[in-house]
């Protein structure tokens, strides 16, 4: 791994619903979105006790503005002052996936590492690409949990509620959930997404379909598993 850490120039960080929290950074270079999926972002400051970090997944990426989400309890606001000095520690090395915007994509994504569905999800908004997400999270979203305005064939029945934000973007999604929240798939995000995939192939269309995982490090070879036993699938996983 070629690990190297920027400087950030601003910082804000702002608490979202069942203990995460959302940083806004300024990092004094330009990158890809590219180069930072698919791994742990670790923010480390001054103003933290000395050998922690707080692990962060990119979210959003304007130029040298970036969004990250975190869910750590070990800090707060009052970490951040005027005198603090922080750094963001990454890995260089890049993803090489690249998908075809003319294909189906469906996004899965779990706990933390589900802040990166977004950036991919942003990005397919903006070519006005065919875009699904599934989300899962053994403890709660970082957001409000609406009603689904938009269809998803094949989904579970029980799988009625939707991420606000993604809704917005008119982005069709489901949730799961390991924890029993009203409106989501009552299992593991592997779970969902087993369910899902069968379905389509007994009733529905996989030609085509590009599946994006961005999950938990010790998850990746069941995903991998499970993929392969659909050869129509083509199966990006960021690690």
């Amino acid at each position: 791994m070629n690990a190297f850490t920027i400087n950030l120039n601003a910082i804000v960080c702002e608490p979202q619903l069942n203990g995460y929290w959302l940083w806004q950074v300024e990092i004094d270079e330009q990158m890809a979105a590219e180069d930072l999926l698919g791994q742990v972002l670790s923010l480390s400051s001054d103003s933290l006790p000395s050998n922690q970090f707080i692990e962060t997944w990119l979210f959003a990426i304007n130029g040298q503005s970036l969004q990250l989400l975190s869910k750590d309890a070990n800090h707060a606001e009052s970490t951040i002052d005027e005198t603090s000095t922080w750094q963001l520690s990454l890995n260089r090395e890049t993803q090489s996936q690249r998908l075809d915007w003319q294909k189906p994509i469906l996004l899965v994504a779990e706990n933390l590492a589900m802040a990166n569905a977004f950036v991919i999800a942003k990005q397919s908004q903006l070519v006005q690409g065919r875009c699904q997400v599934i989300l899962g999270s053994e403890d709660g979203f970082p957001f409000m949990l609406k009603p689904a305005r938009f269809i998803m064939d094949m989904m579970p029945a029980q799988a009625i509620g939707a991420c606000t934000l993604l809704e917005d973007w008119k982005i069709p999604n489901r949730l799961a959930s390991q924890s029993g929240v009203a409106g989501c798939f009552d299992g593991s995000t592997l779970e969902c997404l087993s369910e899902y995939l069968h379905n389509c192939q007994r009733f529905g269309d996989l030609t085509d379909l590009q599946i994006v995982i961005f999950s938990d490090a010790e998850n990746n070879d069941d995903f991998k598993k499970l993929c392969q036993q659909f050869s129509q699938v083509d199966c990006h996983i960021f690690a």
